[in-house]
């Protein structure tokens, strides 16, 4: 409909007086025909559309009715399609189910890897545990009974 709005739009401008540009009418129409029949998505309905579209005398009513026909059929053709094979559809739920999997999975072992790094460092802090443990104060001198009389302590000779 945009189209037929557009093309009506340019002979009218070009049948203007003060127009400096002028399009003859059967230029205007094979262009029409041919943006028409190239700016249709569907192939279905562009094949459809393709005898009324290769006449360049053809009508606006005809158009009309042949892209509502191509249209109607191609709608009712893909509802029977989706009904017919319920599916297709399933299969996406299977994978939106399984792309939750995966997130699950990824938390999962996201908190194994945290789980395993505490782990170490435990490890880690249990060997210095135990270092200290078997061998007490290294770096301390431990008392050693003295040989020294009383008057030769305090001078410490």
């Amino acid at each position: 409909m945009r189209a037929l709005t557009i093309r009506q739009t340019i002979l009218f401008a070009s049948k203007e007086s003060g127009s400096e540009i002028t399009y003859d009418s059967s230029s205007v129409q094979s262009l029409f025909l041919h943006a028409l029949e190239t700016g249709l998505k569907d192939e279905t309905i562009r094949a459809k559309l393709r005898p009324s579209v290769s006449k360049t005398d053809v009508s606006d009513e005809e158009l009309i009715e042949a892209m509502f026909l191509a249209v109607s059929a191609e709608t009712e053709r893909s509802k029977k399609f989706n009904v017919a094979s319920p599916g297709k559809s399933m299969k996406a739920r299977v994978s939106a189910v399984q792309k939750e999997d995966d997130t699950e999975k990824k938390e999962i072992l996201a908190a194994i890897k945290q789980v395993k790094t505490d782990l170490s460092a435990m490890q880690n802090e249990m060997k210095t545990l135990r270092g200290t443990v078997h061998n007490p104060n290294q770096n301390q001198s431990t008392a050693k009974p003295s040989r020294k009389c009383e008057n030769c302590k305090p001078t410490d000779e």
